[in-house]
């Protein structure tokens, strides 16, 4: 997947991957079980599929063009590749890691720390 999207996709433990966005925000991209891949935006605590697939690449695609579209304004948070995630961990990212007993390697950095978080939720 990392040949073709441009944001900083979390795997999750079905296939899927998930791309936080704020405030408890998020898109996914989850396998069907008829061989698909939907696009499930989730805002405000509800859960709404905005397309379907026939594979993850277009799926992908699909859910970063909705980003793009609905969220331009976290595109610097989102983008995989920008300065910020090579900077070294916060106190704050790694205070969150250790209360949730991971383990903290030197050298993290905000981006690695980033990605650990949002997999925590």
């Amino acid at each position: 997947m990392a040949i073709y999207a441009e944001y900083a996709w979390v795997s999750l433990g079905n296939g899927g991957y998930r791309l936080g966005l704020t405030e408890g925000n998020a898109i996914a991209v989850v396998p069907t079980i008829l061989d698909k891949w939907e696009v499930q935006l989730r805002q405000r605590g509800r859960e709404k599929t905005t397309t379907s697939k026939t594979d993850l690449r277009s799926a992908i695609l699909a859910a970063e063009s909705l980003v793009e579209n609905q969220f331009a304004d976290l595109l610097p948070l989102v983008k995989l590749r920008t300065s910020w995630r090579r900077a070294p961990a916060t106190d704050k990212q790694i205070r969150v890691l250790r209360h949730s007993k991971i383990e903290v390697p030197a050298g993290l950095t905000k981006g690695q720390a980033s990605h650990l978080i949002g997999m925590l939720n």
